[in-house]
């Protein structure tokens, strides 16, 4: 498991023995720049990967699709799967409650949006849970407190896991007292760039998850983060890339 640092903008890289998943693009900018092309192709490459099994853009957010393209561009990408498929990648599959598979002793669920795809914007956002032997990982996109009350009502069994990716980079819109105690989390991992505009994450919502329990982790201050949850029934704790540099 790796979450990359790409600033204010989220990117998770999910390597099993054969796949490799990519759940979210960066940010882009007006400037033409991209991390998918500064961060995410380089990280792939390095660890010898040249094509992506499957793409989760959790939704169209600039922060978290706007790498989209160039990563295609870049290596071959074998299918999409969206929380609002339409926009920016309209070749894309709608990710649905519901759709599950299995990679070499990894499953994984979506667990948000529904059939009826009433949400937008971040509320549309897709949300895997990732599980095998050692433990498991819930990936929130951008969803707020709507959202959070709906998977309360609707998988609360599915929310308890071990490491979460705070929603919305830490803002105070979500991680609510109710869903950061489902989740019952020991690590909870904030993807926020350095002094950014929004004060990600939110003081309140850092403390909030604290009291719970859980260790807290800031891409911010730690660089990239990255963890192994082996076959045999352990994982690690994060290791930032400014640490193990």
């Amino acid at each position: 498991f790796h979450l990359l640092d790409v600033g204010q903008g989220l990117t998770v890289v999910i390597e099993t023995h054969r796949h490799v998943l990519v759940f979210d693009t960066g940010p882009a900018y007006p400037s033409g720049f991209s991390t998918a092309g500064a961060v995410i192709v380089p990280f792939l490459r390095q660890l010898g990967h040249q094509r992506i099994d499957r793409l989760i853009v959790s939704h169209s957010d600039i922060d978290h699709a706007g790498g989209t393209a160039e990563l295609q561009q870049a290596l071959p990408v074998a299918e999409i799967l969206s929380g609002e498929p339409n926009d920016p990648e309209p070749w894309a599959r709608p990710c649905t409650a519901g759709m599950d598979w299995n990679w070499d002793g990894v499953r994984f669920r979506i667990l948000h949006p529904p059939t009826d795809r009433a949400y937008r914007g971040n509320n549309a956002s897709c949300v895997l849970r990732i599980d095998n032997a050692a433990g498991s990982v819930l990936l929130t996109g951008d969803i707020e407190a709507t959202v959070e009350l709906r998977l309360l009502a609707s998988v609360p069994g599915s929310l308890d896991v071990d490491v979460v990716v705070a929603s919305h980079h830490g803002s105070s819109s979500s991680s609510t007292a109710r869903f950061v105690d489902a989740t019952d989390a020991d690590h909870v991992l904030f993807a926020a760039g350095w002094a950014n505009r929004y004060g990600f994450p939110d003081p309140e919502v850092v403390a909030r998850w604290t009291r719970s329990g859980a260790q807290t982790w800031n891409t911010a201050h730690w660089g990239s983060l990255s963890m192994r949850f082996e076959a045999e029934g352990s994982y690690s704790e994060p290791v930032g890339y400014r640490q193990a540099s």
